[in-house]
């Protein structure tokens, strides 16, 4: 539902005039649509009605996640860095599952319908003064692109949608090198309950550890939140913090491996943290500025997000199977190494000199 709605949802943007804006108005019929759900969801009493609710909010969420993004580029050219951390630093940071919020969502534990219906009205809230401050401008006087002769599905049809490589080059390195960063990422993250217990054995520890962990993450991802876009547009660097952030998580990963007690956790958790804070601060960013398409913003934007979509998805998957084959030494390895390919198609990109 994510991956189909993203690029659903960005095609629609790209071609909407309104008063308001490409972005906007679908925005906010998202944001409407995803408190619906999660109201339809508390009141379910089935797993199959409460699939559907998830499924539709699934869908109204990306309608509102991938679009915005390309407010950043409503921002004066030497404050788009600040405003990428403000968006994926600080928005990340403190509204990310395994950070922020998932502190406040733990208190409705015991009273889960009611936490659906509020967290609904706030997304809905939330969404609704973003809109507001943003105040998205009027797009009505750009021509609409007419859509081309209908013409049977070829490989040549399809280049219209995306760019061969030659074009697209630097847009397709970076969607690459989010998918490998993700699973790199999510391999570890997925299974850090698992890990601790299993490999690390903590225990009665094991809480205790992974609350270390995501509070050292959060403190940092607030931190690259703050600095990494205002320092991204004083030093005119943005690919290079993109890249370095890929190390971190590589050396993260190897640290719970050969640190196997307190010290490689807060290691683990220190280096993830300033990997993590990092990308999410300034990867939107630069996204943006390798879009082969400026007319087609949103549906580039719309497919990229897969990174974290499909990525979420695939990535227990592959730990799983690492695991289950070679035991869970080789999970850090694995994603050392995906960490680190995603670095690699970062560097690659020529578009973006540093």
């Amino acid at each position: 539902m994510a991956a189909i709605s993203n690029m659903v949802a960005g095609a629609l943007y790209d071609r909407t005039r309104s008063r308001f804006g490409k972005r906007a108005p679908w925005i906010g019929v998202g944001a409407i649509a995803f408190m619906l759900s999660m109201i339809w969801a508390s009141f379910s009493t089935g797993i199959a009605n409460f699939l559907i609710a998830w499924m539709v909010g699934q869908a109204a969420l990306n309608f509102i996640v991938a679009p915005m993004v390309a407010w950043i580029d409503f921002a004066p050219e030497d404050g788009k860095g600040a405003a990428s951390s403000a968006y994926g630093g600080l928005g990340m940071a403190l509204g990310n599952n395994n950070n922020g919020f998932n502190v406040v969502g733990a208190l409705f534990l015991s009273q889960y319908r009611l936490g659906f219906v509020i967290f609904g009205i706030i997304a809905f809230a939330g969404t609704l003064i973003a809109v507001l401050i943003v105040h998205e401008p009027s797009n009505l006087e750009e021509k609409l692109e007419q859509p081309a002769k209908k013409e049977k599905v070829s490989w040549s049809a399809l280049s219209t949608v995306f760019p061969k490589w030659s074009i697209g080059r630097d847009y397709y390195l970076a969607l690459i090198a989010k998918m490998f960063q993700g699973v790199g990422n999510f391999a570890i993250t997925g299974y850090i309950l698992y890990i601790m217990t299993d490999f690390l054995h903590r225990g009665s520890q094991t809480q205790s550890s992974i609350q270390l962990i995501n509070m050292v993450m959060l403190v940092f991802g607030i931190l690259m939140g703050l600095l990494a876009g205002p320092a991204s547009d004083k030093f005119k660097v943005l690919k290079y913090p993109v890249v370095y952030s890929t190390i971190f998580l590589a050396i993260a990963a190897l640290a719970l491996f050969f640190f196997r007690n307190t010290t490689g956790i807060l290691i683990y958790a220190f280096f993830a943290g300033l990997g993590m804070g990092l990308w999410n601060a300034l990867d939107n960013l630069l996204n943006l500025r390798v879009i082969p398409d400026q007319d087609r913003v949103a549906f580039f934007l719309g497919v990229y997000n897969l990174g974290n979509t499909v990525t979420q998805a695939i990535a227990p998957i592959i730990a799983a199977a690492v695991i289950s084959i070679f035991g869970y030494s080789a999970i850090f390895f694995v994603s050392f190494g995906f960490a680190l390919v995603g670095g690699i198609c970062m560097l690659q990109i020529k578009s973006v000199a540093r």
